[in-house]
């Protein structure tokens, strides 16, 4: 049997052209396809979904914000620019983006739950809580239900949880914590509602929470004895080694002139 004649030159190279040119057609016709497809008004953003639990936002609202700020269509539109555009709106902690065909977006928001005021009363910061910092418009909650924290930048998560071991222990003698600061030197200082200042000291949480039940444990006692409640404190500072200080109205008094507390 013989072997098959080779194939011609000229008759490769036509058979190459002609593939390289079947190509090119099918290329152009996905390219036509694909450019129809963006410009064509059915797919056009035609509307925002927009679902979550509001409290200081609403719907109608929150499109008119953002719509405006959308380019492209159904296809070409960028996700996270649209997350980031209701994000930027105030109170809004989270947004999730999804495309819904044909021509959707469905974006589900997340809003900030405030739990206590942040910096300064010229301030406009607030604390959700999750102890992030965010700026809205203070006028917008009860200020008398938050209390005001204080701090060094970027640790807002550190004075909220202070804050909510403090207070229950506080608590037990009816005394309220209405401001905490933590100051640049690591120490801590308590503001109770009835203007009442303590200085808590500085270290770990723990030897914090420490002295301030040591504190609670003996307050009753002693403020008794000049015939007094703990509601009438003044001031306490809590930085001595062995006990600690405090003014009451009306009484000034040490704590080293008391018995030295039982060490534990």
């Amino acid at each position: 049997m013989s072997d098959p004649l080779a194939v011609p030159l000229d008759v490769k190279l036509m058979n190459l052209t002609a593939s390289v040119l079947f190509m090119g057609c099918v290329a152009l016709v996905v390219a036509s396809g694909g450019w129809w497809v963006l410009r064509h008004p059915a797919f056009s953003i035609g509307s925002l979904s927009v679902q979550g639990e509001f409290t200081h936002n609403n719907a109608v609202t929150l499109r008119a914000n953002v719509a405006h700020k959308l380019m492209g269509n159904f296809f070409t539109v960028d996700l996270r620019q649209v997350r980031e555009a209701f994000e930027g709106v105030p109170w809004v902690r989270h947004a999730a983006v999804r495309r819904q065909f044909p021509n959707q977006l469905q974006i589900t928001l997340e809003e900030h739950v405030p739990v206590a005021l942040w910096g300064p009363e010229s301030g406009s910061g607030m604390l959700n809580s999750f102890g992030e910092v965010f700026e809205a418009n203070v006028d917008d909650v009860d200020q008398d239900d938050l209390p005001r924290l204080y701090g060094p930048a970027g640790q807002s998560v550190e004075v909220l949880d202070m804050y909510g071991r403090l207070r229950p222990i506080l608590q037990q003698v009816e005394l309220d914590l209405a401001e905490l600061e933590l100051t640049p030197r690591g120490g801590w200082r308590a503001t109770l509602d009835s203007g009442a200042t303590i200085e808590l000291g500085s270290g770990s949480v723990n030897e914090v929470l420490a002295r301030t039940r040591r504190f609670v444990a003996t307050l009753t006692q002693v403020t008794s004895r000049y015939g007094r409640r703990p509601g009438s404190l003044e001031s306490a500072d809590l930085r001595h080694t062995e006990g600690y200080a405090l003014r009451l109205r009306g009484v000034t008094t040490v704590s080293a002139d008391l018995p030295k507390m039982p060490k534990k």
